[in-house]
């Protein structure tokens, strides 16, 4: 199967990669503004730059009408970008609405387990689901 995996992986590239759709990357001065733009962190995790630094990532690909604005570029760990590639591969939903290319929107709230715990003891002893309470709290909160 590894064979198979790295024969669909070649059809994979050539039809991403063709001289149409080659690989682009910022200038230096650019990728600073990007950076900078971003904290120095990786925009889907929050990690710091290890000694290889980051992926210059295209939050929305060329190949789905991405371009090469610099708001259409974003830092991506390692991790990240390949977690990024494989999710996005074969994907036709509304990029404009996903947490890869938008993570300052839609990435997932981290809740230290402890506290998830006492959440769903809590919805639990009310008779509420643990989704719909904290949605509930937001837009109390927000629609002042």
């Amino acid at each position: 199967t590894l064979l198979a995996s790295s024969a669909a992986s070649d059809v994979y590239k050539r039809q991403h990669l063709s001289k149409e759709n080659t690989r682009t990357h910022l200038s230096d001065d650019n990728w600073s503004k990007v950076l900078l733009h971003y904290g120095n962190v990786c925009a889907a995790c929050g990690s710091s730059p290890d000694e290889k630094g980051f992926q210059q990532d295209h939050k929305v690909p060329r190949s789905r009408g991405g371009t090469d604005a610099l708001t259409n570029w974003q830092p991506l760990c390692d991790s990240c970008n390949n977690i990024k590639s494989t999710a996005c591969r074969g994907c036709k939903e509304d990029c404009s609405k996903c947490s890869w290319a938008y993570p300052e929107y839609y990435r997932p709230v981290k809740i230290q387990g402890s506290v998830l715990r006492l959440l769903h003891q809590y919805a639990a002893s009310i008779g509420k689901d643990s989704d719909s309470l904290v949605t509930e709290w937001i837009l109390e909160k927000v629609k002042k």
